[in-house]
């Protein structure tokens, strides 16, 4: 059943199953899903390329607005296993990670500690109450970066949340990075809205 045909699961279902897809670090796809660098996950070079492509963006966005480095306090909502930290936070003062996992969190920490950097903080959210993230970040971040995450939120409504977070925590003059898939005419892009662990990847658009 799709939900061409009317079917949908509340927002309470799907986040309840969100969790639970999320809590299963022993899934053989868990650290692959969480951009995690290692045998079991993502090549090296793979993973390296990830956050590279993000980096360069963000480098072209810095000349158009003539902004310099460091950064100050960069916000990466859902670090996973550090594809994109690993760039990032050697371009900030200081690297929060936010994550609903905290396997991701300790694995995000341990790559960039062996890297040299020791400027990450890291702040576990539970995924029904993401707003707890506005008491657990007390100042104000310059950068809010996001990718690869809200196709894997539960739902248009709750990536929604995430964008009203992202602004109350972004100083007046700041801004954010944030990667969305969208939807067109064919009904496979459209958000699933049921079966959280069937279509995690193509969860919301």
């Amino acid at each position: 059943m799709t939900r061409s045909l009317g079917y949908r699961q509340s927002e309470n279902s799907l986040i309840e199953q969100s969790s639970q897809f999320w809590d299963r670090t022993n899934d053989s796809s868990f650290a692959s899903n969480s951009h995690w660098c290692g045998e079991d996950a993502i090549s090296e070079s793979a993973w390296l390329e990830l956050g590279k492509q993000h980096v360069v963006l963000f480098e072209r966005f810095l000349r158009s607005k003539e902004w310099g480095v460091p950064l100050g306090r960069v916000v990466e909502w859902g670090c996973g296993g550090g594809a994109n930290a690993i760039h990032f936070a050697k371009l900030a003062d200081e690297f929060i990670g936010v994550e609903v996992s905290q396997a991701s969190l300790l694995q995000c920490e341990r790559v960039l500690r062996e890297a040299g950097l020791k400027n990450f903080h890291p702040v576990l959210v539970p995924l029904a109450n993401p707003e707890e993230a506005l008491a657990r970040i007390s100042k104000p971040c310059d950068f809010f970066l996001c990718t690869y995450v809200f196709e894997l939120v539960p739902s248009p409504e709750y990536g929604r949340r995430l964008i009203a977070l992202a602004f109350q925590m972004l100083r007046p003059g700041g801004c954010a990075m944030i990667q969305i898939k969208y939807s067109t005419s064919d009904v496979r892009t459209k958000s699933r809205a049921w079966g959280y662990r069937f279509h995690a990847a193509n969860m919301t658009t």
